[in-house]
């Protein structure tokens, strides 16, 4: 949502568009949004929650969008969130070779050893579901049709 921002301070900026289906997403950003304001208040009101935040997202999405056409397409690569996770490496390298920016063999070792101990290590299991936000899958998908046709979700 602030592309043209971005582009004045750095007008060679590069970018890397993850993209990940709203339906799965917005249950995680309520989460998210309610643990961090738990930390500031105990009455937290879980449905103006889920508004607020598919609000926000849509808004800046939508903006995201329009303002792609200020971009020159060698400056801009888009991921698929799930294609990130099945395969980082993998994805990383595309997104280097596709901004045209060389991968020494040094950072793809040190990406594949950072890779390595991250699956040593326990991850936490983020619980939410989005009709604890007043929200359901039909609602996502008609906020984000836009989005969702443009990326094939």
């Amino acid at each position: 949502g602030h592309i043209p921002s971005i582009l004045k301070t750095y007008p060679n900026a590069k970018f890397i568009n993850i993209h990940r289906d709203p339906t799965e997403a917005m249950g995680s950003f309520c989460s998210l949004t309610k643990n961090i304001r738990s930390a500031f208040t105990k009455k937290i009101n879980t449905e103006s929650i889920g508004k607020t935040v598919t609000d926000f997202w849509s808004h800046n999405l939508n903006k995201g969008l329009d303002n792609r056409s200020l971009l020159d397409s060698n400056n801009i690569v888009d991921v698929r969130y799930s294609d990130f996770v099945e395969s980082p490496l993998l994805e990383i390298k595309r997104v280097y070779a596709n901004l045209q920016i060389d991968m020494t063999i040094e950072t793809e070792n040190s990406i594949q050893q950072f890779l390595i101990n991250g699956k040593s290590k326990s991850k936490f299991k983020h619980n939410y579901s989005l009709a604890e936000y007043g929200l359901n899958d039909r609602m996502i998908k008609d906020q984000f049709r836009d989005y969702m046709l443009k990326y094939d979700f």
